[in-house]
């Protein structure tokens, strides 16, 4: 399967991944990049403190080995690119129960150098500060290679279903499991580990928190609604005219 990356690297002089350092071109496409990645690092901040942090700050950062990439998260530098976890509000009545959560999402243009594309997303739930203590992770990876689903949810623990099957599958782990989580336009979102962390009482969140992550939940669906569309003018056309629709050509 070719990687996301590779394609870009081929699809002509105007993508900021092949035009030559400093031309306009690369320097327009970087500058976009940034400024949209900086509008998605800030609402991802605002909803985690309206809902289940406090004071938890975001940055959007160019990847040092990836031209055209940009990278979201905590802590993460032009001079650091260790993305830092970051502690999730405590629930009061349950003092051993502390949660911290790991974010990083990196972003660049699609091949034709028009939308905003997520090539990689990950969502981590811990139980200290260091991730050594892991509850499960949510992950996305644009034509992941190995086989795998792109999106998928993977869980720590002991399973007493893998102890009873034995061999290969007890040899890896539960951890090592990678159950689907929707197909890439209708893959998860933060707002639904947002809702997951909040539901499961793992985090105590703040009043009015579904009002909060419903505007920004709505919005990624249209907006993967529409990428869908796009790779799938047929099938948008027919259900139309199915409904009485008269769908006209552009000229």
């Amino acid at each position: 399967m070719t990687n996301w990356l590779d394609r870009l690297k081929n699809v002509g002089s105007t993508r900021s991944d092949t035009a030559s350092s400093g031309s306009s071109s690369a320097n327009t496409d970087a500058a976009r990049i940034h400024q949209e990645a900086r509008k998605f690092a800030e609402y991802v901040q605002k909803t985690l403190n309206s809902t289940i942090c406090d004071n938890v700050r975001m940055s959007a950062v160019v990847h040092p080995k990836q031209r055209g990439v940009v990278i979201v998260a905590r802590g993460v530098s032009k001079a650091n690119f260790l993305v830092e976890p970051f502690p999730l509000r405590p629930i009061p009545d349950s003092p051993k129960l502390r949660a911290w959560m790991d974010l990083s999402f990196r972003f660049c243009l699609d091949p034709e150098g028009e939308y905003f594309t997520v090539l990689s997303a990950f969502v981590g739930i811990y139980a200290d500060v260091d991730g050594a203590d892991r509850l499960c992770h949510f992950d996305y990876e644009r034509d992941k290679a190995d086989g795998y689903p792109e999106a998928h949810i993977q869980v720590y623990g002991d399973s007493t279903v893998l102890k009873k099957w034995g061999g290969r599958l007890l040899d890896r782990g539960l951890d090592r499991l990678h159950f689907p989580a929707g197909h890439r336009r209708f893959r998860w979102c933060l707002e639904d580990v947002i809702e997951f962390v909040v539901a499961e009482r793992i985090v105590e969140a703040k009043a009015g928190w579904k009002q909060v992550i419903a505007p920004g939940r709505q919005k990624f669906h249209e907006r993967q609604l529409k990428a869908a569309i796009r790779r799938d003018i047929d099938t948008a056309i027919a259900y139309l005219e199915g409904e009485g629709y008269t769908v006209t050509p552009p000229s």
